[in-house]
């Protein structure tokens, strides 16, 4: 069981200009803590997942795509008495069958929620919110209003991690969210995370009545 300073999993996120510290993170996680599990995900380990397994040993598990519903599966799965079986049954994982140096089993990448009203807002209560700063601001948060791309420009792993159909939060919901970051931590300072904002222009006609 996981202990204080003592957890029993341990997730990266990583871009492909990320990955090479992400792999150097899993292994001093590693040597600091044996028998931890790491998971690493992100747009470069959902592309590129035997590849990321093969090059950094000390990542035990990739999970592909959203994440959201994933991990919730992972973590029954780990405690499971036959975890291989279990691991295979989630979808939106690669993870070595038989540990270091077995076969990759992928398991393809997760459907992505289709209500993303449905998604609970991110844990900022677990986070040191008076240490998130930007060059713009003091303090500040992020925001997540969107996700998903119609566009395949070659450079660009949108699509891969989040698939080509937009989804949207409602606007309201998202003001909702500004609202209670603003109450909570005074942060009056977001920066949106999305990369198609303005892809739907009733979208942000509606989002601006509602900051109105």
């Amino acid at each position: 069981a996981a202990t204080e300073g003592r957890p029993e999993l341990v997730g990266v996120t990583a871009t492909t200009p990320t990955v090479p510290l992400a792999g150097d993170l899993a292994a001093r996680v590693k040597a600091a803590l044996p028998g931890v599990t790491v998971v690493v995900g992100g747009p470069h380990a959902t592309a590129l997942p035997e590849r990321t397994l093969r090059e950094y040993p000390a990542v035990d598990i990739v999970a592909r795509g959203e994440a959201e519903r994933t991990l919730p599966a992972l973590l029954e799965a780990l405690a499971a008495d036959d975890r291989s079986a279990a691991l295979a049954q989630v979808p939106g994982l690669a993870f070595r069958a038989d540990g270091p140096g077995g076969d990759v089993v992928d398991t393809g990448i997760a459907a992505p929620t289709r209500d993303l009203d449905t998604l609970e807002p991110p844990a900022r209560d677990l986070l040191p919110m008076e240490r998130y700063r930007s060059v713009d601001a003091d303090r500040f948060s992020t925001l997540l209003a969107m996700r998903g791309c119609p566009c395949t420009c070659v450079y660009c792993a949108v699509p891969e991690v989040f698939g080509r159909r937009m989804r949207y939060r409602s606007p309201a919901r998202v003001v909702a969210e500004m609202g209670e970051v603003y109450d909570r931590w005074g942060i009056d300072f977001f920066s949106f995370l999305d990369d198609t904002f303005t892809t739907r222009r009733r979208w942000v006609l509606e989002f601006a009545d509602a900051m109105e």
